[in-house]
């Protein structure tokens, strides 16, 4: 027979329970001081930069996607595809 020990029987899962409980309260205490900062606003020379590189990187997608498409439809020649 298990001997007990008042309200907690050793159960792991209020180990858990307890530790989580006690993370939580010091966390909150830590943490109530922080503010949400928005960030600053971006410039308009960057935010022309940002859409460029994105534009850039569309357009070598795109290209990318055109050569495979390409070698899909027009492999190259092997001796397997070659007819006389």
């Amino acid at each position: 027979m298990k001997k007990q020990l008042g309200f907690y029987d050793g159960d792991p899962f209020l180990i858990l329970v307890f530790a989580f409980l006690i993370l939580a309260v010091v966390a909150s205490y830590f943490f109530q001081d922080l503010e949400i900062v928005s960030p600053e606003p971006l410039s308009p020379l960057v935010k022309q930069e940002i859409r460029e590189a994105v534009k850039d990187g569309i357009q070598a997608s795109r290209a990318e996607e055109l050569q495979q498409l390409r070698q899909v439809q027009n492999p190259p020649a092997s001796p397997r595809n070659i007819h006389f």
